[in-house]
């Protein structure tokens, strides 16, 4: 996954890497233009004389471009440069003002947004426009001349490249009031940024490119998504499609139906059908073993047409619904309710019970938000559950939960998801062209992979069959891991196995001295020789294994290590196979077999 920022935590992250690690924030500055610098050599290599001009503002986002004019005009001798200072009244940062005095030392032009300048913007004079007018910090609308530059750049011909974010765009949230710097491509310092994912400033970023800062990118965040700790200020993750190595369950050549979790679908009302069978074929195949609809009677022959693999619950009345719910609730390892439901008297009871009834993993979606978001009573249930809860809302259901308007939502989906998430206790994914999925501790996941051609009806029903079945294969699972990924991101992998050991042998110790106590025998030294030699066992395992030029475990992370079951176990049965060999006379091939696991891990 891939970490992206807001402002704040972008902030906390340099002045950690200043105050802390040490490193200067002028040396922060230049490995930023020069990144910048190297983007824009590459973009430009096929242009004979290529005429630049940097559009700075009085911040240390204009000081950036400075400095990468700075590092071009060394670089690109054929180059034209111009730096357009957009603000010569303001004196800015220090930083600002030492780049810009270096720029004037080494004669690199300096000119003002006057009327000439416009008319060679307008005439396409320029090949390359480098936007640093306003950086992370920058809130609320443009106006004055950084809003007239924007707009004449906006309109002419030429490369537009921006630094770390364009300018007009906020960068905790995409949210663009009024005008902003249209981008072919933003170069994003250390991070991306919230702003260049999420619409509409995703649209104005264009392609980003990001450039690494020194210290490394966990000098600061650390654990903070391990323990669902939360930062100083927004920072999520996003998927990417290697993640789904890590978070697919493993399906074994031994295994049966039963083996993939079940399902019950509460769904469907009167011509409502399609909305059941929707989900409940996208549950059968994500990879569900089992899926059970409970529906109303008149949608009998539809289903058993549209998804045979289905079994059917039908109901006529209330008593009945309520009676089936609370029997088949027995049965399923996850509870999906909502798709095509309806807004009746019984799907507001069924929605009820659901909340109070069956200890079940429990995903809501479609006609159950809409009556979710109209009885108080039900949010103080939902909230009150024990359980894990899903909901996935698209904007308009959403507006009705959170209470607010569509637009205001899409002003700051993501800061808009984290609060309903907080005020329902409750896991949402927020639906849009990016989703936002919002945990109640603080975390944040973001989704990218959304495109047009699901702007369509019934795309929300495939989605909830298919978050359904993954609820039901992994319920408990993957609290387990999340555990064991936090604890081995604190401990290290290495002495989270050694732990793990030793646990093992001081339980071994454990048996040995309840077996002795059993036949009234002393067992003192029975209990001591059985635990440390498990602990020395493990130990020595340990060393030798990390030891093997062909594992480094320091480039991957708990995730990777831990993505299949019996990991653990091939850890330690490397160590073992290792001990088994003469220390100078290492037998590659013989420690293949078992390497291969870790290796597909």
């Amino acid at each position: 996954m891939e970490r992206v920022v807001g402002k704040e935590t972008m902030k906390a992250w340099e002045k950690r890497l200043i105050s802390e690690i040490g490193i200067p924030s002028l040396l922060l500055m230049e490995q930023a233009a020069m990144g910048l610098a190297d983007v824009l050599e590459d973009r430009l290599a096929d242009r004979a004389n290529p005429r630049i001009l940097f559009l700075s503002g009085c911040g240390n986002n204009g000081a950036d471009v400075l400095a990468a004019a700075r590092f071009l005009s060394g670089r690109m001798k054929q180059a034209q440069l111009t730096l357009l200072i957009a603000r010569p009244e303001d004196t800015g940062t220090e930083e600002y003002r030492l780049q810009r005095t270096i720029d004037q030392n080494l004669g690199i032009p300096e000119v003002l947004f006057t009327e000439e300048v416009k008319e060679k913007i307008r005439n396409g004079y320029y090949d390359c426009y480098v936007d640093g007018l306003a950086g992370i910090g920058f809130g609320g609308a443009l106006s004055g001349d950084s809003l007239d530059i924007v707009r004449e750049v906006n309109r002419a011909p030429g490369i537009k490249i921006a630094a770390d974010i364009p300018t007009g765009v906020l960068s905790d949230s995409g949210a663009v009031k009024g005008e902003a710097f249209r981008a072919d491509e933003t170069v994003s310092f250390g991070f991306r940024k919230l702003g260049n994912c999420l619409y509409p400033g995703r649209n104005y970023s264009g392609m980003v490119t990001v450039v690494p800062l020194s210290g490394g990118k966990e000098a600061f965040f650390g654990k903070l998504w391990m323990t669902g700790g939360k930062s100083a200020g927004r920072e999520a993750l996003v998927l990417e499609p290697q993640d789904l190595k890590r978070f697919l369950p493993v399906r074994r050549e031994w295994s049966n139906k039963g083996s993939y979790g079940k399902v019950l679908l509460v769904a469907g009302s009167k011509d409502m059908a399609g909305a059941a069978a929707f989900a409940a074929r996208a549950a059968l195949l994500a990879g569900c073993g089992l899926v059970r609809i409970l529906t109303p009677e008149v949608n009998r022959v539809a289903l058993h047409t549209l998804v045979p693999e289905a079994v059917l619950s039908v109901y006529e009345k209330e008593e009945e619904a309520l009676q089936l719910l609370s029997e088949q609730s027995k049965w399923a390892d996850a509870l999906i309710i909502g798709p095509g439901l309806g807004l009746s008297d019984t799907a507001k009871a069924l929605l009820k019970a659901t909340l109070t009834g069956p200890k079940l993993p429990l995903l809501i979606d479609g006609d159950a938000l809409t009556l979710l978001s109209r009885d108080p009573a039900c949010m103080k249930l939902l909230r009150d559950r024990d359980m894990p809860a899903l909901l996935t809302p698209h904007l308009g259901e959403m507006s009705r939960l959170a209470g607010k308007t569509v637009e205001a939502l899409q002003d700051d989906l993501f800061g808009e998801a984290g609060l309903l998430s907080e005020s329902l206790n409750a896991i949402c994914l927020c639906k849009d062209a990016v989703s936002v999925l919002a945990a109640p501790d603080g975390r944040r996941v973001l989704n990218e992979s959304g495109c047009n051609g699901m702007a369509t009806a019934g795309a929300g029903d495939v989605l909830a069959g298919l978050a359904g079945a993954l609820m039901a294969l992994i319920p408990d699972i993957f609290q387990i891991k999340e555990g064991l990924f936090a604890l081995a991101d604190i401990l290290g992998i290495f002495w989270l196995i050694l732990l793990f050991v030793a646990i093992a042998g001081l339980i071994a110790g454990l048996i040995v001295l309840g077996l002795k106590m059993k036949k009234r025998e002393r067992a003192g030294r029975g209990v001591v020789a059985w635990s440390l030699g498990f602990m020395a066992v493990g130990i020595i395992a340990g060393v030798l294994a990390s030891f093997l030029p062909w594992i480094n475990f320091s480039e991957r992370s708990p995730r990777e290590l831990f993505n299949r079951n019996g990991y653990v176990f091939s850890f330690v049965t490397t160590g073992y196979r290792v001990l088994k060999l003469k220390p100078d006379n290492y037998k590659f091939e013989d420690l293949e077999p078992v390497l291969e696991n870790v290796r597909n891990a």
